[in-house]
């Protein structure tokens, strides 16, 4: 699999994680997440397209801003849409903590090849979020949305395969679905 963040997910086909010389599962680039549950907004989690992808997680990381997210903070998780038929369907959530809450939503407003301006997300309680969108090689426009809060962050994008895709979310789609996962996440 390979991934813009942001962007979406461009998938050739399941990939499962490769076994170490040890004979264990590799580390992922990101670990899962542990807390999130198997459930938020309505979506349920997918711990078996979260096996599946230690190349995007890889991309992920190296895109995520090191100087201002606190290492080790950052977990992934993968929920799916109700009534969307896989390969489609995927949400991948990312999240962890931040030294500077104002600049990693400066980072989420300026995404690589981003079209159109960034729409702010009032998610209330001193949540903020920004959600833009931006084309992928199949020539979808995919939406990505950020929240922060004061020493937090997390980021929502589709997973887009590249084998019979259906186009992902709208940008509003996007923002009700990180709405809905936002009142469900610890």
């Amino acid at each position: 699999m390979s991934v813009e963040f942001g962007v979406g997910v461009e998938t050739s086909g399941p990939r499962a994680v490769k076994p170490s010389s040890a004979g264990r599962t590799a580390a992922l680039a990101i670990p899962v997440d542990t807390a999130a549950p198997d459930s938020a907004g309505g979506l349920g989690r997918n711990r078996a397209t979260e096996g599946m992808i230690p190349d995007l997680l890889e991309q992920v990381r190296g895109q995520l801003p090191g100087t201002i997210v606190v290492p080790g903070s950052t977990t992934f998780a993968v929920y799916h849409l109700p009534d969307v038929s896989a390969p489609n369907g995927d949400v991948l959530l990312v999240r962890g903590s931040t030294t500077d809450a104002t600049q990693m939503l400066e980072v989420a407003r300026a995404r690589p090849r981003q079209q159109g301006a960034p729409t702010e997300v009032d998610l209330g309680n001193g949540v903020r979020g920004v959600c833009t969108q931006s084309p992928n090689s199949g020539g979808f426009l995919v939406p990505a949305c950020a929240w922060v809060t004061v020493d937090a962050f997390g980021q929502i994008a589709p997973l887009v395969p590249l084998a019979s895709p259906e186009p992902p979310l709208s940008t509003a789609e996007l923002a009700d679905v990180m709405r809905g996962m936002l009142a469900d996440l610890p």
